[in-house]
């Protein structure tokens, strides 16, 4: 009896594998993501496929098989499970048990190899699933680009002038982290624009300051122009980002559409869509060459400030303070000083100094001509400009300094020489900034060469500047 029942349970197992064998394969055929490719005409699609970086012949293979083996699998179910249901039928009458037992073997034999038949159509189904996957996965903007370069034929020269605004104007992942576009562009000039309004310049005497603030703004203007310069430009590819705008928008919807044949079609469509655009990009290749100077002009900008902020800045603040530095207030004051008080005529101008106090009036001597000059060059801030505005108030700001003293004399000696000295200090600052090392450590963050020292570099951003100006006139 054990016997008897042993053999019934493996019968009644069988059948129950098999009901279930034939549920998950009508189950795994009508998958949409699978019966979709049932529907496709491989042979007409290969170009597509490829594109989308799909094996088409695989595809193709699995197709036909998934088809075959299907249908051929079910036939077996069918026929095994009638042959399962003859033996349940004899188990009920007088059968001899060791034939029972033997045709029992034979159907597990049968089913053993069906089981090895199906899970190798499982893993047919399971490609053609996947593969429907990474088609949705595959309907890019990039995918797309490199279709539609395809299909560029005679006029690839254009296309590939195209692709390089296309590449630098629109943001894009491919899969590089150093990729270069207007973007990435525009991020580097806010970096840049809050780092040069972020310098210091206090403890520099005022003069100082103003000359070295001069060098500030030609970075700032700079890294400001060639920002405007790059948002000028967007504006003006205004239609072209729509147009991409729609084309993203077509591949999301190709992504959610059950015909994978009508994918593959209107994916092509799109493509020679994306292939017309970027081909008409080509007419405006002559902003490319500009584009491309900005990088390089980050980079100098980067090390302009660097040489500014950490080593400029710092060490003319110390040196100011240094007697007997160029940049010293205390030691040009006593060098003009000097000059106005020895020679012949500062020994006229001693002995009319002297009977100008005999009469009563306000004198001057080496001491406070000394402070008068160290605090014209610490206070004033009018070095720069040549209109009568600017003349004007350099007047009125040495007048107040000399407000005490009677005119003509020693007001007009004594106007002309704070003037001097202003002048001939500011200068003293100037070289001192134009011939300032750059630092190697900051010369070697560049990729392409760059000045020895800050005098160069301030000319040569001035000039990228007026450069971008012009530009930005012609847009």
């Amino acid at each position: 009896m054990n016997k008897l029942k042993e053999i019934k349970e493996g019968i009644a197992e069988l059948s129950d594998n098999l009901k279930k064998y034939q549920n998950e394969i009508k189950g795994w055929m009508s998958k949409p993501d699978v019966s979709a490719w049932f529907k496709v005409e491989i042979g007409k699609h290969m170009v597509e496929l490829k594109a989308l970086g799909l094996p088409a012949q695989q595809i193709s293979s699995s197709i036909i098989s998934c088809k075959k083996d299907s249908k051929k699998i079910l036939v077996q179910i069918a026929v095994l499970g009638n042959a399962g249901a003859n033996l349940q039928a004899d188990l009920m009458g007088s059968v001899d048990l060791n034939d029972i037992s033997l045709s029992a073997k034979k159907l597990a034999s049968k089913h053993k190899l069906l089981e090895s038949e199906v899970t190798h159509l499982y893993k047919q189904i399971n490609f053609l699933s996947k593969a429907k996957q990474k088609l949705n996965e595959g309907l890019t903007i990039q995918n797309l680009l490199k279709f539609s370069w395809s299909l560029a034929a005679k006029q690839t020269g254009a296309f590939e002038k195209g692709l390089a605004l296309f590449r630098l104007f629109f943001p894009h992942d491919d899969g590089k982290s150093n990729q270069k576009t207007l973007a990435s562009y525009k991020k580097m000039g806010e970096k840049l624009t809050a780092r040069f309004q972020g310098l210091e310049l206090c403890a520099l005497p005022n003069l100082a300051e103003e000359i070295v603030h001069r060098q500030v703004n030609i970075g700032l203007l700079t890294t400001q122009q060639i920002y405007d310069f790059i948002a000028a430009v967007e504006r003006r590819f205004t239609s072209e980002h729509n147009q991409k705008k729609r084309l993203e928008e077509k591949l999301e919807q190709l992504g959610h559409q059950e015909s994978i044949s009508m994918t593959l079609t209107e994916f092509k469509t799109t493509a020679n869509s994306l292939c017309k655009l970027v081909i008409s990009l080509s007419g405006k290749y002559a902003l490319y060459e500009h584009m491309c100077m900005i990088p390089k002009i980050h980079e100098h900008l980067n090390v302009f400030h660097l040489s500014l902020k950490n080593s400029l800045i710092a060490q003319a603040q110390a040196d100011s303070k240094i007697l007997g530095s160029a940049i010293n207030p205390e030691t040009i004051a006593a060098k003009k000083t000097k000059t106005y008080f020895f020679g012949l005529k500062g020994v006229v101008r001693s002995i009319k100094l002297m009977y100008s106090s005999i009469k009563g009036k306000q004198a001057i001597n080496e001491i406070e001509l000394l402070q008068i000059l160290e605090k014209a060059i610490c206070t004033c801030r009018i070095f720069y400009g040549n209109s009568a505005a600017d003349i004007q108030k350099l007047k009125a700001f040495i007048d107040n300094l000399l407000q005490d003293y009677a005119r003509p004399f020693p007001y007009t000696s004594l106007f002309t020489l704070v003037k001097k000295t202003i002048a001939e200090y500011g200068s003293q600052v100037e070289n001192y900034v134009q011939d300032y090392t750059i630092d190697e450590k900051y010369r070697t963050l560049t990729e392409t060469p760059i000045p020895v020292n800050l005098g160069k570099l301030s000319t040569e951003l001035s000039k990228n500047h007026q450069h971008f100006t012009q530009l930005l006139k012609g847009l």
